[in-house]
């Protein structure tokens, strides 16, 4: 019974895991902009690069399974990629626009 429980679509779309997976994202989203902000100094760019953090949180399979360290660790490891991955854009599409 229970395993077929995880399955049932929920109102709005999402199953109860995916809704029980972004209500434990939701609890992690002001520490992962704190870090996306540190690395970035920038607002706009820090919440494209948290977003697209959680985003990748979200769709990691293990993700509920881990501690809460282990938690902190993966959002500062992703968040940091994800922040580096956004201000290279951003130097690519000024070299572009300058170039």
């Amino acid at each position: 019974m229970y395993a077929n429980a995880h399955v049932a679509t929920r109102p709005g779309g999402l199953t109860r895991n995916a809704n029980e997976k972004a209500a434990l994202l939701r609890t992690y989203e002001e520490y992962c902009y704190q870090v996306t902000f540190y690395m970035l100094r920038d607002e706009r760019q820090a919440l494209e690069a948290a977003e697209q953090t959680l985003a990748a949180l979200f769709l990691c399979k293990e993700w509920r399974g881990l501690t809460h360290s282990l938690s902190m660790e993966r959002i500062k490891r992703i968040a940091m990629l994800q922040a580096l991955e956004c201000r290279k854009r951003l130097l690519a599409a000024s070299a572009i626009n300058n170039g």
